[in-house]
């Protein structure tokens, strides 16, 4: 099965996302591709957080997380 990206397709361009199982299956699904995610993303500002671009959420247990983020 092929996935496309709906929004490259209604564009006019054929942006391939991936092949997936099962591999004989040669019909199309949708999917986003980086590209308009991150322009959907971008649509919502945070009215909270004005001048943060992502907003990670994450147990206080999980200090290696945080030290890895904060790299």
């Amino acid at each position: 099965m092929r996935v496309v990206c709906a929004l490259c397709q209604e564009e006019g361009r054929s942006r391939l996302l991936r092949v997936g199982e099962p591999l004989e299956d040669t019909s199309e699904t949708h999917g986003i591709c980086n590209r308009h995610q991150q322009g959907i993303f971008e649509m919502f500002p945070s009215r909270s957080f004005p001048s943060t671009r992502w907003l990670f959420v994450m147990s206080s247990d999980d200090a290696r997380a945080y030290s890895h983020l904060v790299r």
